[in-house]
Formats: C-alpha cells, structure tokens, sequence
C-alpha cells in the first residue's frame, strides 16, 4: 500500500525545466484523490516561453503555476499550452481567463475549456439560483 499524503502537492524540477505536482492515494478513501499529476514543461524560443501543461489542473496546483509565470522576466511573452490537459476545475477556468486577460496566451486550448472561459467572463459572480414552487 501506498501512503496517502493529504500534504499540497510538491513541485519539484527534474531536469530540463520538467515539474511535476502528485497525488496518490490509495483509492479506498473516500475524499482522497487515486492519481493526480500535473506535469509542467517550460520552454524558450525567441524569447517566448511556453509552459505546456498536461494532466489536470487543479486549484492546488494554481499558485505554483502562478509563480512561474511571475518569475518570467517578459509577462507578454507568455503561453500555456493546453493541448495535454485533461481535466480543470472552476478555480482553474477562473485563473486561466485571468491569466488571458493579463496577456498570457492560452495555446491549443479544448473548445469545452475555452466556452468556460466566455462563460465566466459574461456570467455573474453568484447567478441566482432556481427554486421550485
């Protein structure tokens, strides 16, 4: 068995500008996530840099992925490649429509992830909820 670890996930840098973010669990308690990773890879071309992202990303991982896009000397120069994520939650679309509106491009992202976006965007804070009567 694996120990379950209910720490935030640690980053840590691999080699080659690789970070990965994990959870295991053991998939017996209820709550506790089997398998959650985000891999993140950063590249530079012509002074661009691009951090392509892949697995899911969750409101664990935003505040590291926030302090690597900070770290950046050029905030217009900027992408997050999309093309390998699977799945987001609600505190993930909310950040990746910040993130677009502070000049960060947003690269091959899914159309379902890019309708959250415009969705977010239009929609009110707290929407009223529906009551039958």
């Amino acid at each position: 068995m694996i120990p379950v670890s209910r720490e935030p996930p640690t980053f840590c840098e691999v080699g080659c500008g690789a970070w990965f973010a994990l959870y295991i669990g053991d998939g017996a308690s209820p709550g506790v996530p089997e398998l959650q990773m985000l891999k993140i890879q950063r590249s530079m071309k012509a002074g661009n840099v691009t951090f392509a992202l892949s697995g899911r990303i969750e409101s664990e991982h935003l505040a590291e992925l926030q302090r690597l896009i900070d770290e950046e000397a050029q905030p217009g120069a900027i992408t997050l490649d999309l093309r390998e994520v699977g799945l987001v939650d609600r505190e993930t679309v909310d950040f990746l429509a910040r993130s677009e509106a502070n000049d960060v491009r947003l690269r091959n992202c899914p159309a379902y992830l890019r309708e959250w976006i415009a969705r977010g965007k239009t929609a009110p804070a707290n929407p009223p909820r529906k009551t039958r009567g």
